[in-house]
């Protein structure tokens, strides 16, 4: 949970530049929520990525792991960025909201009922 939330990451001693084109096309590969946000935006500057949590929850490596493995999975990134002590993340508020709203949209995942919060889930 700690490297998927990146709890702990060392920070960046300094911006990184390059000419590749490499981050562009990293970047247009992610999923977006209807605000255009991604998990895969870079910030590198300070930090690898804008976002807090991996983009490798959208793969297909975590696709295929079994549904009770990416339901406990989701279930513990929600509470975390919730700011719940379950692999808490160490961002900011406003970037676990973020990083929730970006989740639930790019999952498949309606927003929490009032009653009690709503673990993210994955597409059916």
């Amino acid at each position: 949970m700690d490297g998927l939330l990146f709890v702990g990451e060392a920070p960046l001693p300094g911006p990184i530049e390059g000419a590749s084109g490499l981050r562009e096309r990293f970047v247009a590969a992610g999923r977006r929520d209807p605000q255009g946000r991604s998990l895969r935006e870079l910030d590198l500057d300070g930090q690898l990525f804008r976002h807090a949590c991996s983009p490798m929850i959208h793969s297909s490596a975590f696709a295929s792991l079994p549904a009770t493995v990416q339901d406990t999975v989701h279930a513990a990134v929600d509470a975390a960025l919730r700011g719940e002590p379950v692999g808490r993340s160490t961002r900011s508020e406003a970037s676990r909201l973020a990083t929730l709203e970006i989740l639930r949209a790019t999952l498949g995942q309606a927003p929490p009922s009032s009653r009690a919060p709503q673990a993210l889930s994955r597409e059916p």
